[in-house]
């Protein structure tokens, strides 16, 4: 963990790329200090989202920057997903939705904002910002020009439908998507068309 102090980039980035390796073993030391890496993790997020905010770093979609950020959003995703002892505050939660939904409409990081929020819906952690990214979500579902963007939304919304709407509690939700796909079924383009069917 004391490596994700360094100041040198590329070290935080292979050490971040060494946990997302050493989760998946599930090791008793990683329950132990879970907290202690997304307590870190924020702070990388924090650190390095805003530097990326810079017209010039803007362009680039590589770059250790660019690098460290993507693989902090892959062990989060993760430690969402695979950690049982990890949890996170509200604030915490509305700081990724925040940053996932400035990511959805970049190309380089849809795929690492993606298995975010599929990490975030497994987990059936609630916040309003949520609802707000899923509709996002399912219009790019329908408005996306790449297959492969829109086949990764269905699957984030899907997976939100069998998490959050299938109880009775929640029958509005699982309504009001159903009514947003059946109206898209008049949608100008073929494939948005096509998407709304699927």
């Amino acid at each position: 963990l004391e490596l994700l102090d360094r100041k040198y980039v590329k070290v935080s980035s292979l050490s971040l790329r060494c946990f997302v390796g050493i989760l998946r073993f599930g090791l008793p030391s990683i329950e132990r200090h879970c907290r202690e890496l997304g307590v870190k993790l924020f702070v990388l997020l924090r650190t390095f989202s805003s530097a990326s905010t810079s017209s010039a770093a803007r362009l680039s979609s590589s770059g250790d920057n660019f690098e460290l950020l993507t693989v902090c959003y892959k062990l989060m995703s993760s430690l969402i997903r695979d950690c049982a002892h990890f949890s996170l505050t509200d604030e915490q939660l509305q700081v990724l939705l925040h940053g996932c939904e400035r990511n959805l409409y970049d190309v380089h990081k849809q795929a690492a904002t993606f298995n975010l929020l599929k990490a975030i819906v497994s987990r059936r952690l609630e916040c309003d910002e949520l609802t707000d990214v899923i509709g996002r979500v399912m219009k790019l579902s329908i408005q996306a020009e790449s297959a492969a963007v829109r086949v990764q939304s269905r699957q984030t919304v899907m997976s939100y439908v069998v998490s959050y709407c299938m109880k009775s509690s929640n029958e509005q939700r699982l309504v009001k998507i159903v009514e947003f796909y059946v109206v898209q079924l008049n949608y100008e383009y073929e494939d948005g068309r096509e998407s709304a069917i699927e």
